[in-house]
């Protein structure tokens, strides 16, 4: 799914920190449901509340069956997600928007260049390398985190590519 695709990409800013976690998290309705590609309506995942949490989202990969937790919050009036990533025990912050009648998804990944940059100003605590490519991590706590993305939302965030995300069906439940 497209969340998993942004978090596993390369030069995608991971954290060791997620800017929210299981219990300040916050279930993000318009997440619910079942999603496919906008372009080829090819059914990427469903996202649905987690069995155990009143509060955590999961998501479902359409392809595999695996699953990854997502933590939702809110900044202003941006949304985020956490993506729990297990294979490299860290978290991918991404920045969402929905709209329109066709209830599309738009995904907004942390730019290395600006994160780095902020790094490097001392903006935010975290570490910065070039591997293939430039690389970083963010290691602040989650206030650190959250205090750095509402000031800097505009543009430590980019679109993930023009790709979006459209319900496929009405949400469910399992």
């Amino acid at each position: 799914m497209l969340f998993l695709f942004v978090a596993a990409s390369p030069g995608c800013v991971a954290s060791e920190h997620p800017l929210t976690d299981a219990e300040s998290s916050k279930i993000d309705e318009d997440l619910i449901g079942e999603w496919c590609c906008v372009e080829d309506e090819s059914i990427l995942g469903t996202i649905r509340k987690k069995a155990d949490s009143e509060t955590v989202l999961e998501l479902v990969d359409g392809t595999n069956g695996d699953t990854s937790t997502l933590y939702c919050t809110q900044i202003a009036e941006e949304r985020y997600c956490t993506v729990v990533d297990l294979r490299y025990k860290d978290y991918r912050i991404i920045r969402y928007s929905t709209r329109g009648a066709d209830e599309i998804i738009r995904i907004y990944a942390l730019d290395v260049d600006a994160v780095s940059h902020a790094i490097r100003a001392g903006w935010v605590a975290g570490k910065t390398w070039n591997f293939f490519g430039p690389q970083a991590k963010l290691t602040g706590a989650p206030e650190e985190l959250r205090a750095y993305i509402e000031k800097h939302a505009k543009e430590c965030f980019e679109p993930f590519s023009d790709l979006g995300l459209r319900r496929a069906t009405n949400p469910k439940q399992p």
